[in-house]
């Protein structure tokens, strides 16, 4: 932000995408207002001709206009390391836990899964894990298995309210592309389209 900043002040007449840098900056930092002054003047700068960063300069606005109504229903939250028997050295992100808050699903590169490294990359494939919560304790994370995990990239990206049904990404498949499953009493059900008519 400081080099934005310092930019702006040495040439006021400075364009380019300056005030789209500065306004994603404040963005990052939930300066919501000051976000919102800099996009509008980077929209100024452009033609009609330029839709496409029109189009990403709208999308950030409405971001922020997000983040001034969910800022004004702040909640206190406890973000809270789950342990050597989630968290590892590798990557793990997009945790879903279900209502009944029984199951944590998440995604992780962790080599300890079915994925086989990548050929022209030192970082794993993606794979699902899931956890299992007993006397509020978060149990070992387990590799979901060959149901639902391959040698490419799989990843968790949202649960059903039912807390069985669960939405994934399948890199192998339409190079890439999306499902639900079933996953209830240890089973995996079959993959389905996310976009098949029932």
């Amino acid at each position: 932000m400081s080099f934005l900043l310092r930019a702006k002040e040495l040439d006021p007449q400075l364009k380019d995408d300056l005030y789209y840098y500065l306004g994603k900056g404040y963005q990052l930092h939930s300066h919501w207002d000051n976000a919102l002054v800099c996009y509008n003047k980077q929209q100024l700068s452009l033609s009609k001709n330029e839709k496409e960063k029109i189009g990403l300069i709208e999308k950030r606005k409405l971001e922020c206009y997000n983040g001034i109504e969910l800022s004004k229903n702040i909640n206190n939250v406890k973000i809270q390391n789950l342990g050597n028997t989630i968290n590892t050295i590798f990557e793990e992100y997009t945790p879903y836990i279900t209502a009944d808050e029984e199951k944590l699903y998440f995604t992780s590169r962790s080599n300890t899964g079915d994925s086989k490294y990548l050929r022209t990359s030192d970082e794993s494939n993606e794979d699902i894990f899931v956890s299992t919560k007993t006397n509020q304790v978060w149990g070992p994370a387990i590799n979901a298995g060959s149901k639902v995990n391959t040698s490419s990239h799989d990843a968790v990206c949202g649960i059903f309210p039912d807390s069985h049904t669960l939405i994934v990404f399948k890199g192998d498949i339409n190079r890439g592309d999306l499902f639900y499953v079933n996953y209830e009493n240890g089973i995996w059900g079959d993959l389905v389209s996310l976009w098949t008519n029932n």
